[in-house]
């Protein structure tokens, strides 16, 4: 069924998705912090008051300081976000990124929905934070610089998103008492899973078995058979001698060869 999905949309898709995202998210965060500061706030007031469009525009509602001003964080994130959807954009296709985008709207609109009954703890970040996976993932060793200085493989800033995700469940996890913020992180990042997670599997699984047959200690052979080298790793059972009309006994012979072969004069 996912693949039917994909083929409907390499058929019917938006392109240059990135630019239309930034747009509706500049006009609603503007909006938010211009006019109205609960504008796409999701809370118990729009179950009460009808408000659903509330659900609707909330993908789009970004709260991020930088130095301070709500502005230049708007400004930084959708730069980001800018860069790392047309470089998944190119990656997965027009017609795939618009379903990876598609899917990471919907459970951000449903999880913030289930999370004012459960504690999911789903915000409008994991849409950030799945592309930037996504793009760390195809894109490791890709340099970035903090600041305009500092360059830094994306696989390393991959990896550090990853632990703090990580810490941020196991506290949901001890405050709660529940395992909701673990399978929220699950929810959140499901567009990434259903599109890289096999891939991530098979990585992981390949690199363990590499680790396990580089740490596997070699032992030496003792026993070589001069004629057909065959050594008792071959056959645990293989007796192995020392031919005595030989001149030179360095050499060892198993027992189809013991008698059968040239002797070295």
């Amino acid at each position: 069924m996912f693949s039917a999905i994909k083929r409907f949309f390499y058929r019917n898709n938006i392109e240059n998705l990135t630019v239309y995202i930034v747009m509706v998210t500049t006009l609603v965060s503007g909006f938010c912090y211009l006019y109205a500061p609960t504008f796409g706030e999701v809370n118990a007031k729009i179950l009460t008051d009808g408000e659903w469009f509330h659900l609707l525009v909330y993908p789009f509602r970004i709260k991020s300081t930088f130095l301070g001003s709500l502005w230049m964080g708007l400004f930084l994130y959708l730069y980001i976000f800018f860069f790392l959807g047309n470089m998944l954009e190119g990656d997965l296709g027009p017609g795939q990124y618009n379903l990876f985008m598609l899917i990471g709207f919907i459970t951000c609109i449903l999880g913030a929905f289930a999370s004012l009954f459960k504690p999911l703890e789903i915000t409008s970040s994991y849409i950030y934070l799945s592309t930037f996976l996504a793009v760390a993932y195809r894109f490791p060793d890709m340099e970035i610089y903090i600041f305009f200085i500092l360059p830094v493989k994306l696989k390393w800033l991959g990896t550090i998103s990853l632990v703090f995700l990580l810490i941020s469940m196991v506290l949901g996890i001890s405050k709660h008492k529940s395992a909701y913020p673990a399978l929220g992180v699950v929810l959140g990042l499901s567009n990434l899973l259903l599109f890289y997670g096999k891939d991530i599997w098979g990585d992981i699984r390949l690199r363990y078995r590499h680790q396990l047959t580089t740490k596997m200690p070699v032992t030496p052979t003792i026993h070589r058979c001069y004629v057909c080298g065959i050594t008792e790793k071959d056959d645990p059972n293989m007796e192995f001698r020392y031919c005595v009309e030989c001149k030179n006994q360095e050499y060892e012979y198993c027992m189809d060869h013991l008698y059968n072969h040239e002797h070295v004069k």
